[in-house]
């Protein structure tokens, strides 16, 4: 994906469709969404896009592995029927977030390229994960009273 294309695509904003009914995990959904808008802007931004892209990316695995953490207590303690699915899902995420983090420690990949590629995986991801995968546990989660 080029960077015209990048700066061609709307940030992505927060809606009521995102929700899953969670607070918490909507709360953790909100800073996720945040970290990758942060992104955006290091790209348009002047100065050191390495420094920016750096301190962007480590912060946004960390918070996304906690994240999946605290996702996938609920499951498990709860008896998700989908657990496994799902966790093998997550694990796919930080295996790709790992090699970002190893390609851009690295160098080989320019910190902008490397920003431009993790936009494009996490915003599809935020759409397809969250919208599709996050509210099938929504409803079995909240039965049990997990809020």
């Amino acid at each position: 994906m080029s960077s015209e294309k990048v700066h061609q695509m709307p940030k992505l904003e927060w809606s009521d469709s995102f929700s899953v009914g969670i607070d918490r995990f909507d709360a953790q959904h909100k800073v996720i969404l945040q970290y990758l808008n942060e992104l955006y802007d290091a790209l348009s931004g002047k100065g050191d896009q390495k420094d920016a892209v750096g301190k962007i990316v480590e912060g946004l695995i960390g918070y996304t592995l906690s994240h999946f953490q605290e996702e996938e207590v609920e499951m498990f303690r709860h008896e998700y029927p989908e657990y496994d699915a799902h966790k093998d899902m997550h694990d796919k995420l930080v295996a790709a977030a790992r090699e970002f983090k190893t390609r851009f420690v690295v160098g080989r990949t320019s910190p902008r390229k490397l920003a431009i590629e993790i936009i494009a995986v996490l915003q599809e991801w935020l759409k397809g994960h969250i919208l599709g995968v996050d509210k099938k546990y929504s409803a079995f989660l909240k039965q049990r009273g997990v809020n």
